[in-house]
């Protein structure tokens, strides 16, 4: 959705800035629990010092506009800024997809006014197929499933927020035209028939270490609604589904297991192992930023 929504003309989604989770805790850590308008410029440099921004370069002069034009000092004023001094010259809208931002939902409706909010729901199993398969983050079953049940919990609560918009991903890959035009009409910003050539796209919009988003480089596929039957094993379906059941079905996914076949001690096992998988997930991010910074 973020490579199709960047094909319009009027649309920009950076790459993801893992900034509540990542950039946030750093800048508090060196500058202070809050922002003083003055020190934009070394916020900004801060920022673009990161092995996960390098190549992004924001307009500092559109950042301290936007920040002293907001009257409130706060990081969450400061992450707005910075995406509006990251948006191109031709573009009017500006947005940014990491995925950890839905749990700092509350947080930016607070914060930020007029915030509109684009939602993808997708069928949990899936969404753990394709988690395992990216290595990113915890690969743990139980973690990933919480996870699942932590957004759509959030999800759930905002069904009929005006502010907010509900893409399902089975129904973008499968009638991505329609889809696309009920978001624009959300975002109050016309179609574009450009959006369905986002593969064409000339940069990547990841980076070299985020090989998962290759997908975005190709046209619009289905294979992926229900590659979870293939890839998980019957037992990881049941504990998957034994874990999202509620939310599986609220949102019409049709279980495919009776829950309780997957084994006590499968669930005690996977349970044990958040904590361990926790830790290796820490040593993949190590990892990945020492490879980002010998490839630069």
């Amino acid at each position: 959705l973020k490579s199709m929504l960047n094909a319009n003309s009027k649309i920009w989604l950076p790459q993801e800035i893992f900034f509540f989770n990542s950039l946030s805790p750093r800048l508090q850590a060196a500058f202070g629990a809050q922002p003083v308008s003055h020190d934009i410029q070394k916020y900004c440099e801060f920022v673009e010092e990161q092995w996960w921004m390098r190549g992004v370069k924001a307009n500092v002069l559109k950042v301290q506009q936007v920040y002293s034009a907001a009257n409130s000092d706060s990081w969450v004023i400061f992450y707005v800024s910075y995406l509006q001094g990251l948006l191109p010259k031709e573009k009017l809208v500006v947005g940014e997809k990491t995925i950890s931002n839905i749990k700092y939902i509350e947080l930016l409706e607070n914060e930020i006014d007029n915030l509109k909010v684009v939602f993808m729901v997708r069928d949990g199993r899936a969404c753990l197929t394709s988690r395992r398969a990216s290595k990113l983050g915890s690969l743990n079953l139980q973690s990933i499933c919480d996870d699942w049940n932590l957004c759509m919990e959030v999800i759930n609560k905002r069904v009929d927020n005006s502010q907010c918009c509900i893409v399902r991903y089975e129904d973008l890959v499968s009638n991505p035209e329609f889809e696309l035009n009920r978001v624009c009409s959300f975002l109050e910003i016309d179609y574009e028939e450009a959006m369905l050539q986002y593969s064409e796209r000339k940069e990547s919009g990841y980076l070299s270490v985020q090989a998962h988003h290759s997908n975005t480089q190709k046209k619009v596929f289905t294979s992926t609604v229900s590659q979870w039957k293939e890839k998980l094993s019957h037992r990881q379906i049941a504990l998957a589904e034994d874990i999202m059941s509620s939310n599986l079905k609220n949102w019409g996914y049709s279980l495919t297991t009776d829950p309780f076949t997957a084994p006590n001690w499968y669930r005690r096992y996977t349970s044990s192992m958040r904590g361990v998988d926790h830790m290796l997930s820490k040593v993949r991010q190590i990892r990945k930023a020492v490879k980002s910074r010998i490839i630069s």
